[in-house]
């Protein structure tokens, strides 16, 4: 008897002095699947695709269940949303929180990022604002593992269809979602992966375990917080009104006086903001008209006497036009004109059915990647990234409101050659391009797109003794080319020297190349039957593809990006990207168009005006004809002919004419007037057996009827055009 007094009395002791912690809580643990599809499982080590093990997936699960274990051994009750490799979907996990009502909720996840050199830690919190003081405490316990402070920042209480982050805002419940690294860190994925993961799961659940501990004691000063949350619908932004105290409970509204501030830059003190309201309501609406603008809530609690500021709430807005336009995505977690979580392109394009691709720039490969859409979904897509820029193609004109919260800015790791990147708000006194392009070092000129124009705009400094040449003004927010002599991290504190320029020759171009904008192209490949081929096998497949008026330039499926052999719709297709020819193409170009097969030599070919395809996606058949895949040995031996077609025709003022030699030997090709006068020659010369295509300029003649003449050493045949102006 006198053992059980004992025992009961040293239990009483430390509760008493150690407090509760999570004893007979019920704590919600939530490992997340690395994304908003369930097919989609994260990114894995640097440079692995997500889909491979161990991924972001994986981690997740393997931290829930030692936090799992540890929070068992402490006598919590605990409900995991799932304990093996099949994650639940939103309503599951909605109705999880619904059922059985947790007195905290933790989503376990690493953040991720295409470039390696990114590291840090970061914590969501939900509605209700009580949520923030779980954040503080679990945030506070992870920055012990001395990775940089991301912050901690809220997203809105939404359950929304895409997203991964959902809270029900009818249940009460605080609920965090904490990235402790990214594991696409070298050292953050060393730290995940050492000795099976174990090491590195058993300190990042001590970490939350501990912050729980601090929360449910109420041992940990919480700074009183005001919070600006937001709801957007296409008529009007709905700005939502909160403070929390450090008891940790929503003050009463009687007691509160809201002071909303906006400004057309976050980094600007208070005091030069400008004061929009001040109210003892719980919301405020306004209209979204301008391009960018900040809010701040600040908030005076009369009772205690007690004085807070919110997060900056940032507001973009892009007006496109019909065709390219270059846009910014804030918070990939913020509200798209209705609250959807934004990860992949396809999700962009599904929100907006006007946008018909949308295109990435490999900084590393210096080409385009364009996702696009199809009858079938999207093909190519893409993971998108917070505050990096996307060059989409749109069918008609529409406005994208995007909504997040300033708490951190893109950091771009630039690479010798064109670099797509967007002017960061910590570099708001980058207000024009002189001082934009100083602030990066070897940097030679700053491109932005003229949608409106459908043209670029371009600032140059190539010898640095006059300054950057047709400067203009920049805006935070707004993507921008860069064009840099050397690898580098950006922004940084670095002070680039004035004679940074004056480098070696090979760094900085004096006739750096000027991007095209993306073009998708897709080409059906056919039989000469017209049917599709069978048992395809895309390694025996090579596309080349070429300019008509440049062909020393060779787009390859074999070598260059965004240049392959795929299937679609069971048809083999062949793509390119348009955007990724080096040198500027124009409108009134063709395209040449090749397909071999290499097991049988096969080929086939099609050339088509830019026209086009100069707005919009060709799929198939839809504005080109297939190439037909043809055995070529056998066509050239049983004809001795040249075939031959201009395109356009009638045309003004520049046509192709296309032919195809059966054979190597001397061609010549003259233009005559209607007179029978011979005005122009355009080919006299020898050429190789195939496909040639030549372009005609008739801008310095009058309109009329002309006439093309082919001649060989056994062939000679007229053909008709038209001129019109």
């Amino acid at each position: 008897m006198k053992v059980k007094i004992i025992i009961i009395f040293l239990f009483i002791s430390a509760f008493v002095v150690f407090g509760q912690g999570v004893m007979f809580q019920h704590i919600l643990i939530d490992a997340g699947h690395g994304g908003p599809a369930l097919n989609y499982k994260g990114i894995g080590a640097p440079g692995m695709n997500g889909n491979e093990k161990p991924n972001e997936a994986d981690i997740n699960l393997q931290v829930a269940k030692v936090l799992e274990s540890m929070l068992l051994n402490q006598l919590a009750t605990v409900i995991m949303t799932r304990t093996e490799d099949v994650p639940v979907d939103n309503k599951d996990r909605a109705a999880l929180i619904n059922k059985f009502k947790p007195n905290a909720a933790v989503s376990i996840h690493f953040n991720s990022s295409r470039y390696s050199f990114v590291q840090g830690t970061e914590t969501i919190y939900y509605c209700p604002w009580v949520s923030y003081s779980l954040a503080y405490c679990i945030h506070n316990e992870l920055l012990k593992q001395g990775y940089l402070d991301f912050g901690i920042r809220k997203r809105p209480g939404l359950v929304v269809l895409n997203s991964v982050h959902c809270h029900p805002e009818s249940v009460k419940v605080p609920l965090v979602l904490v990235e402790p690294l990214y594991i696409s860190n070298t050292e953050g994925w060393n730290k995940m992966t050492f000795q099976g993961g174990v090491i590195g799961a058993q300190e990042i659940a001590t970490h939350i375990s501990n912050g729980l501990i601090h929360f449910f004691n109420q041992d940990v000063t919480v700074p009183p917080r005001a919070s600006l949350g937001y709801e957007l619908t296409n008529v009007a932004l709905r700005l939502l009104f909160s403070f929390t105290s450090d008891k940790r409970s929503v003050i009463d509204d009687k007691g509160i006086t809201y002071m909303l501030y906006s400004s057309d830059d976050p980094n600007k003190n208070l005091a030069d903001w400008n004061l929009e309201i001040t109210t003892t309501s719980s919301y405020w609406e306004t209209t979204v008209n301008e391009a960018r603008k900040f809010y701040r809530l600040k908030c005076i609690s009369n009772s205690d006497n007690e004085n807070s500021l919110s997060e900056i709430l940032e507001v973009f807005k892009f007006d496109c036009e019909n065709g390219i336009n270059w846009i910014t995505i804030p918070d990939l977690s913020g509200n798209l004109c209705s609250g959807d979580h934004m990860t992949f392109a396809s999700d962009l394009m599904g929100k907006f059915s006007d946008i018909e691709s949308v295109s990435q720039w490999d900084s590393e490969k210096q080409g385009w990647v364009t996702a696009f859409k199809t009858v079938e979904g999207v093909v190519n897509d893409f993971v998108l990234e917070e505050r990096h820029p996307y060059s989409i193609n749109a069918t008609n004109s529409l406005s994208i409101i995007s909504i997040g919260y300033f708490e951190r800015n893109a950091v771009f790791n630039l690479k010798p050659g064109v670099n797509f990147i967007t002017l960061p708000l910590n570099k708001s006194n980058l207000s024009n391009t002189s001082l934009f392009g100083s602030d990066i070092e070897t940097c030679n000129y700053i491109l932005e797109w003229d949608p409106v124009k459908k043209l670029s705009r371009i600032s140059t400094n190539f010898d640095n003794q006059h300054g950057w040449d047709f400067p203009f003004n920049t805006i935070i927010g707004n993507p921008y080319m860069v064009n840099v002599g050397l690898d580098q991290i950006w922004p940084n504190d670095k002070t680039v020297p004035l004679n940074s320029y004056n480098l070696d020759a090979g760094l900085r171009s004096e006739k750096p190349v000027i991007p095209n904008i993306p073009r998708k192209i897709l080409c059906k490949i056919v039989d000469e039957n017209l049917s599709s081929l069978q048992n395809i096998d895309l390694s025996d497949f090579v596309l080349k593809s070429y300019i008509t008026t440049r062909k020393n330039e060779i787009q390859e499926s074999t070598k260059n990006i965004d240049c392959f052999m795929s299937i679609y719709e069971n048809d083999l297709v062949g793509q390119l990207n348009l955007g990724n020819f080096r040198t500027q193409w124009e409108p009134s170009d063709s395209v040449f168009i090749e397909v071999k097969q290499i097991s049988t030599g096969d080929k086939g070919s099609i050339s088509v005006a830019l026209d086009d395809f100069y707005e919009g996606i060709v799929i198939g058949g839809r504005k080109s004809d297939p190439i037909i895949l043809k055995n070529t040995k056998h066509n050239i031996i049983e004809r001795d002919y040249i075939v031959s077609y201009i395109k356009p025709n009638p045309f003004n003022p520049t046509t192709t004419i296309s032919y195809t030699l059966p054979k190597e030997e001397f061609v010549t090709i003259k233009i005559f007037n209607s007179n029978g006068k011979e005005v122009k020659c355009l080919v006299n010369e020898n050429q190789e057996a195939g496909e040639h295509f030549i372009k005609f300029d008739g801008s310095s003649f009058t309109a009329g009827t002309y006439f093309y003449k082919i001649e060989t050493k056994a062939f000679s045949k007229t053909y008709k055009m038209l001129l019109i102006k």
